[in-house]
């Protein structure tokens, strides 16, 4: 989103910008993509597109390049955390607005009270779920459902467990709906598991 103002260029800066690195390049989008190109079922490659996992994918990214340390500084942690906030709200506006129980104002409003964004910036978030209702959910939720099957992958594999070996196994699958794709994962991971014994 391009600085349309002083209050916009405050939110733009180089914590954003790495935020946004991550998010879309490295280890986020871009890095997902290259596996859906690997990926070897044709129709996986070309016909499918899971929101949850893609939007979901990227913004898990955000939150573990935090753990991982890539820039320790208090401010890069507050931009990742406001991200997640932004992304949290966007939920429940996008769900309002999208069932007419708000009013575009009154998500723009509810954008800048409770997701602390700037109103140029909440007006063009507004907009942007006027045009796709319900995509602004995939983040969150998919967030939240490749932590959970994360957790699950931990604790079939044990001390096998290393995050390079679940992040293959979640991106090498192509970009599937996460509850296709976690009952993929289990198997993998239980059939991996027994191999290991």
């Amino acid at each position: 989103m391009k600085p349309l103002n002083e209050e916009m260029l405050k939110h733009h800066n180089i914590y954003d910008i790495l935020n946004t690195v991550v998010h879309e390049a490295y280890p986020g989008h871009h890095v997902q993509l290259i596996y859906t190109k690997l990926c070897q079922s044709i129709v996986r490659k070309i016909l499918v597109r899971a929101d949850d996992l893609v939007e979901g994918w990227a913004h898990y990214c955000e939150e573990l390049m935090l753990e991982l340390g890539i820039d320790t500084s208090p401010e890069y942690k507050l931009k990742v955390y406001h991200d997640a906030l932004w992304r949290a709200v966007r939920v429940y506006v996008d769900i309002e607005l999208s069932t007419g129980m708000i009013s575009f104002e009154q998500a723009v409003e509810k954008l800048v009270r409770d997701a602390y964004l700037p109103r140029d910036g909440a007006f063009s978030e507004a907009l942007r779920y006027t045009l796709s209702p319900g995509y602004q959910i995939s983040y969150n939720y998919g967030k939240t459902r490749i932590l959970k099957m994360k957790e699950r992958i931990k604790e079939i594999l044990g001390p096998k467990y290393s995050h390079a070996i679940f992040h293959k196994m979640l991106l090498e699958e192509g970009p599937l709906p996460l509850t296709i794709l976690e009952r993929i994962l289990i198997e993998k991971a239980k059939k991996m598991a027994s191999q290991l014994e």
